[in-house]
């Protein structure tokens, strides 16, 4: 049972602001690095792909989040355990309904954007959102439990292992197998959280589940739709361009962009770390 903050509300946003310019350069590298191999064609395939690939995450993930996080604290260890069973189980579903989703439209989308090959793309991405819903709902539950370090620790090691990948695969000059690194760095980083973490979410504890899915369902359906509608408007511009002109035009507006979006970052930090404090623990956790 949790009574109180690990850490400040400063300390956390000092540090996951510090994360996420780690993240940015890599970010950046990755992004000057494909353009120059693939060109303005493969970055624009790859910039639809991270923006697919963040809103369908953040649309299967966010509503349990914002749900079940703020209920985490406060309460013995076993019903911690039945909370996170609970999420978890919605997160894996809500993860394979997106991925048969997507394989299921992805001849759609093509045919929408005029781009042949993208339904490869929308393929590729879909791939991910099992392990990259569980890895991100897994995060923010560390968030809580033991502090916004180890979360951002293992969010360093997957954007590391995705950059690895793709810079390997790009060896094979194929974009197609460069985007298979969504798939594989989400996939090894539940591996990893499995073996190292689950001493916090396993045994799994399916009790009393059917009296309380119904109604934590319902409110994390309801909740995914305003807690990913803002990243939404951010992102859905990549998606815009891609659609009235070509996968080239979007390669060249992922540069022009790219800086623009490290203003965002302050923000999106401070957001997190509010969204994961512990509730109502009579300690401001500021410090």
């Amino acid at each position: 049972m949790i009574d109180r903050p690990r850490t400040g509300i400063m300390s956390d946003t000092y540090a996951g602001i510090r994360t996420d310019l780690i993240l940015f350069v890599l970010g950046f590298f990755l992004t000057v690095f494909i353009g120059n191999r693939f060109g303005p064609g493969g970055l624009g395939f790859f910039s639809m792909a991270l923006t697919m690939y963040v809103l369908g995450v953040l649309a299967c993930s966010s509503g349990v989040t914002h749900v079940f996080v703020p209920k985490l604290t406060g309460i013995p260890k076993n019903e911690q355990r039945r909370l996170v069973t609970t999420a978890l189980l919605f997160v894996v579903v809500f993860g394979l309904a997106a991925t048969v989703f997507g394989f299921m439209i992805s001849r759609r989308i093509s045919q929408a954007f005029d781009i042949y090959d993208l339904w490869r793309v929308v393929c590729l991405v879909s791939l991910a959102f099992v392990p990259g819903v569980f890895n991100e709902t897994i995060c923010n539950f560390l968030a809580v439990l033991d502090g916004h370090k180890t979360a951002n620790r293992y969010r360093m090691k997957k954007r590391i292992i995705f950059l690895c990948v793709a810079v390997v695969m790009s060896v094979t000059k194929n974009i197609y197998l460069v985007l298979t690194a969504f798939f594989i760095s989400d996939l090894i980083l539940t591996i990893t959280l499995i073996r190292r973490e689950r001493a916090w979410f396993f045994p799994l504890d399916f009790s009393g589940f059917s009296e309380t899915a119904p109604g934590l369902l319902l409110s994390s359906v309801r909740r995914s739709f305003s807690g990913s509608a803002g990243e939404v408007n951010v992102r859905i511009d990549v998606l815009i361009i891609g659609y009235f002109m070509s996968a080239s035009s979007v390669g060249v507006y992922a540069v022009a962009i790219l800086v623009t979006r490290l203003i965002l970052l302050p923000w999106e930090v401070i957001r997190e770390v509010m969204l994961t404090r512990p509730k109502d623990t009579g300690d401001t956790g500021i410090g």
